[in-house]
């Protein structure tokens, strides 16, 4: 309920004579008592005032009196005027029916100012006191207020104070739920904070500039769809599953600057699912998904851009499509990977492409790579065995430096070949000597029939079975 002038000047006027120059209620944003509300649950006297009416201090009530209290710790004391800048006083009134022909029904009342709460002492049926604080404010300090909008949607600020004019504040937002809500950043009133030469913005920091009065910035926020589109792709998260779908047709945007739009999933996503159609993986792509356990990549990938996958840290092991023509730099760098096979069709492992990975044990290039790249696996502290095709032709310097437990290169070469490769500057550091292993053949996988799952290439009637079960296998569908 406003307080009419009346009521308003009574107030004002004992703060001012006291020396009082600008005040807020609880470091909020007020810095004037602008209105006074009083709730009663009951009817009262006369009939005036229905239930739960707010009533008007100018129309049907008085204030009588102020008295002021400095805060000491729990205890207050009168204190006489002046007001002294910075601190905090108890200020208190009571306030009663203006005329005698109404009075209070019973205690269950309630107060505001400026709609904050404030404590509401039923004395009588003819008083109530009313009691709050308020911060006596420095000259040229004014007070900061944060809200959401909606209100539930953000669980926690900080920032909110009394700041000096022009000082800079960071607002850190740090708490909403990513998957219902989606943060769309600072207002001043409908005006979107954005970058400028005071203003610095991004997604949970902002630094604004204090204006030389009270302000109150909103956090807005729209809901979360969890889905969307990056080009000609389109992109799905599902919550329950954890797992993020990435589909349509043609290349996926590179990232850095700006994050891809599923970001925000990186602290959650378990799976990622590539479908097919989709010709690349952006640089940074799914940087920093730590969570993520599996990754599906389809055959019509050509490419993995730079620092694609840096510090998946869950992520063990990935199959790399046949057709795959390039794996930049840093792609898979502080992975989780254990064993990792690169498909003859790329031909440069690109530098620092499986760097500080240190759950790598295994690393299996097929024939057709042609050239691994500056410090490439290096350092993978676990890494024991590496089979090299004879098409190699060039291994960058200090490619597998710091890897203390690498005994043996598998070459399929012959040492003649291996001494055409060029390498470059300590490809095993100072501290690794691998045997080299020329001429290796890797062991052949086993042929399952997809009819029987049993093998059926040694010997001619063997052979014969298996050919009928191909057939049935593709008429009546694979079972193995």
């Amino acid at each position: 309920m406003k307080t009419t002038k009346k009521a308003l000047s009574i107030l004002l006027a004992v703060l001012m004579m006291a020396g009082c120059f600008s005040l807020c209620l609880n470091a909020s944003a007020a810095q004037a008592i602008t209105e006074i509300v009083l709730t009663t649950p009951e009817m009262v006297a006369g009939g005036a005032f229905p239930s739960t009416s707010e009533v008007s201090a100018g129309d049907h009530l008085k204030v009588n009196a102020v008295v002021v209290e400095i805060k000491n710790g729990d205890t207050y004391k009168s204190a006489p005027a002046p007001f002294v800048a910075g601190q905090t006083y108890r200020v208190s009134f009571t306030v009663g029916p203006k005329s005698t022909a109404y009075i209070f029904q019973n205690s269950g009342l309630t107060a505001t100012v400026n709609g904050k709460s404030a404590e509401a002492i039923y004395k009588s049926n003819r008083e109530v006191i009313v009691s709050f604080e308020i911060t006596i404010l420095q000259e040229g300090y004014h007070t900061l207020t944060l809200v959401a909008d909606p209100p539930e949607a953000a669980t926690e600020f900080t920032g909110a104070g009394i700041y000096k004019a022009n000082s800079s504040v960071r607002l850190i937002h740090v708490s909403f739920d990513p998957f219902t809500y989606l943060f769309l950043g600072w207002y001043d009133g409908d005006n979107h904070l954005s970058d400028g030469d005071d203003n610095y913005f991004d997604e949970y920091i902002y630094y604004y500039k204090m204006p030389d009065h009270d302000v109150t910035l909103t956090a807005k926020f729209t809901t979360q769809t969890n889905t969307g589109t990056d080009g000609d792709l389109t992109w799905t998260y599902d919550p329950a599953t954890k797992t993020l779908t990435i589909g349509g047709s043609g290349i996926m945007n590179n990232y850095g600057d700006e994050d891809a739009p599923w970001t925000y999933t990186y602290s959650a996503a378990k799976k990622i699912v590539i479908e097919n159609g989709v010709t690349s993986i952006g640089n940074q792509a799914f940087y920093g998904f730590s969570k993520v356990e599996s990754v599906s990549l389809p055959e019509s990938v050509k490419s993995i851009g730079e620092r694609a996958f840096v510090a998946c840290s869950s992520l063990n092991s990935i199959t790399l499509p046949n057709g795959l023509n390039r794996i930049d730099q840093q792609a898979f760098s502080e992975s989780g990977l254990t064993r990792v096979t690169i498909p003859g069709s790329v031909k440069t492992i690109g530098n620092a492409a499986f760097m500080n990975c240190n759950s790598l044990e295994e690393v299996i290039v097929e024939d057709g790579v042609k050239n691994i790249g500056a410090s490439a696996f290096s350092p993978c502290s676990y890494l024991t065995t590496v089979s090299l095709p004879a098409s190699i032709r060039e291994i960058g310097g200090r490619a597998f430096e710091q890897c203390p437990s690498l005994e043996t290169i598998n070459y399929a070469g012959s040492e003649d070949d291996w001494n055409k490769i060029v390498f470059g500057e300590k490809v095993f550091g100072d501290s690794t000597n691998p045997k080299i292993n020329c001429k290796y053949t890797p062991p052949q996988p086993v042929k399952v029939c997809h009819w029987c799952g049993k093998d059926h290439s040694n010997g001619f009637f063997q052979k014969v079975i298996g050919f009928f079960h191909s057939i049935l296998a593709f008429f009546f569908g694979k079972k193995y």
